[in-house]
């Protein structure tokens, strides 16, 4: 897609203002009993090494733009507040005609706590569900890729633990946005 001359590609990375900060909290997902995968989003809850899969990220980022190079425009956004505001506002700014967002099973810490905002599509995740939601105003139309992965391919509908405390409905003001 990146090569059709009539066609520029914009990759947006979202980084949490937060890390490495006093403000930053542990989010951890379990399994919820009492939640219904018809009216919640879903996450595996494996355990995985948060280091590994950064370093992941950022060689996968690397390469990507090596191999692309002037060819896409590289954006990285820091958010210190509410990630899904920041996305529905790409989607809303009628500046991108197709807006193209992963829907992961090893959630970043800063989508896990969407895990407990109300869902009107949850098989499309948080970040999904946010802009292909009505009355958000996006105008772009919007494709959810996930990667198929075998060895986390149970996913369930999940509690939300900060610092230690479960969280099943919206999270304290201060913790959702700055």
């Amino acid at each position: 897609m990146a090569e059709h001359p009539g066609v520029q590609v914009t990759v947006v990375r979202f980084v949490d203002g937060k890390v490495g900060s006093d403000e930053q909290s542990e989010v951890t997902l379990r399994p919820s009993n009492t939640k219904n995968a018809d009216r919640n989003y879903t996450f595996s809850t494996a355990v995985v090494d948060s280091r590994k899969e950064k370093e992941l990220d950022e060689a996968a980022v690397a390469e990507f733009r090596q191999r692309m190079g002037s060819l896409v425009r590289f954006e990285e956004r820091v958010v210190v507040g509410n990630v899904v505001d920041e996305v529905v506002s790409i989607g809303k700014s009628r500046e991108y005609g197709l807006v193209v967002v992963g829907k992961g099973r090893l959630p970043s810490a800063m989508v896990a706590q969407l895990a407990v905002r109300p869902a009107e599509h949850p098989e499309l995740g948080p970040i999904g569900d946010a802009l292909a939601s009505s009355g958000n105003g996006v105008t772009s139309s919007v494709l959810v890729v996930q990667q198929h992965d075998m060895s986390n391919a149970d996913e369930v509908p999940v509690s939300v633990v900060v610092d230690g405390y479960a969280h099943d409905g919206e999270f304290p003001k201060d913790m959702a946005e700055p």
